[in-house]
């Protein structure tokens, strides 16, 4: 027996061994096609019929910027259920479904409080440098002051 045969009869035993992978891809497809029938609804409604009454009801940019919140937020949930409802057809397919469902939450949480802890950081360091640039001109300001009285000594800062 070759090294091909071993590796010839390794390959037909993995084969036979397989799980039957029809149900992953139709799910898959059935997902895929829920997700595209969705998204073509939204485009039409959106793009074709929405666009004549969007200039009424968007006048100010506060409203567009809520409107566009709210569509990128229903195609994310959108997408997710249909992705829930698709896993439902898989053995075991609940439990990953809700295992991603919370890690995705999770993340998303620590998004938020990463952007807050960065606005926090980046306001105190304009705080900062605002107080000492401030130090700065009061420390040029009594060094002048000193060398015009003649009080010789006084430090130099900046």
């Amino acid at each position: 027996m070759g090294v091909w045969d071993y590796i010839n009869s390794t390959t037909e035993s993995l084969k036979q061994n397989a799980p039957d992978l029809t149900s992953v891809k139709d799910a898959c497809r059935a997902s895929y096609g829920y997700s595209r029938a969705a998204v073509a609804k939204i485009d039409n409604t959106i793009r074709v019929n929405g666009v004549q009454k969007v200039g009424t009801y968007l006048s100010d940019a506060e409203n567009r910027a809520k409107v566009g919140r709210f569509a990128k937020k229903f195609t994310e949930n959108a997408a997710d259920y249909v992705f829930h409802e698709g896993v439902k057809s898989i053995p075991g397919g609940t439990a990953v479904s809700k295992i991603a469902s919370k890690t995705l939450k999770d993340m998303n949480a620590e998004d938020r409080r990463d952007q807050k802890t960065k606005a926090l950081q980046q306001k105190g360091e304009a705080k900062l440098g605002s107080r000492i640039s401030h130090a700065n001109k009061i420390s040029e300001d009594m060094s002048i002051i000193f060398y015009e009285e003649g009080i010789y000594g006084w430090p130099l800062f900046g």
